[in-house]
């Protein structure tokens, strides 16, 4: 079993051309202040991705702007379970990344 506690999570792992995080099994308990497994997308030369391929995953997130899950790029899910608890809310805050760009990909962009 693994075991974190922090202020944010896993987070990726620059390989290659791409910026990957790939759980593979196994039992994860994450306790954080922010994001719990956060694939970022820190340029546009390499996509971000996370991959998890089974096992037992815990995310406690605080609250506020959080992900238990956060990929800027591809999220791919091959079976395993995943609880995620966080605070409740009934809105969709408005985030410095997402909130208000509109457009494809929030990034204001029209067809």
């Amino acid at each position: 079993m693994i075991s974190v506690l922090c202020i944010q999570g896993i987070r990726e792992r620059r390989t290659h051309s791409k910026l990957f995080i790939q759980l593979n099994g196994g039992t994860i308990s994450i306790n954080s202040k922010d994001d719990g497994i956060n694939a970022a997308q820190k340029s546009s030369a390499y996509r971000a991705k996370a991959e998890i391929n089974g096992g037992d995953i815990t995310v406690v997130m605080a609250s506020g702007d959080t992900d238990a899950i956060d990929s800027n790029g591809d999220l791919i899910i091959n079976g395993g379970t995943i609880i995620v608890n966080g605070q409740q809310i009934n809105y969709i805050p408005n985030q410095m990344m997402g909130g208000g760009r509109g457009g494809m990909g929030g990034w204001g962009r029209r067809g």
